[in-house]
């Protein structure tokens, strides 16, 4: 949602993590907090676990506007921060 005045500010942390469709690792990303870290051999059951992509129908432009626009990147880090 644009702001009252028009101008949407957004990082480029942001736009990166959109654009390399990332989200994931925002919320423990190698399973530390949780326990299930992946060793450095790679074994691992949570290695597998399934991630959401905010582009479940493939990347394109308008979909990227709506992601940055609608602020999809934080999901719900920023809908508990209002």
């Amino acid at each position: 949602m644009l702001p009252a005045d028009g101008f949407l500010k957004v990082s480029i942390e942001e736009v990166l993590i959109a654009l390399r469709d990332e989200r994931h690792l925002l919320n423990d990303p190698e399973g530390v907090l949780s326990g299930k870290w992946v060793d450095a051999d790679g074994s691992s059951a949570s290695s597998t676990a399934r991630r959401e992509s905010l582009y479940p129908a493939g990347f394109s432009a308008a979909r990227f506007r709506e992601v940055i626009e609608n602020e999809m990147v934080w999901g719900k880090m920023a809908q508990a921060n209002r």
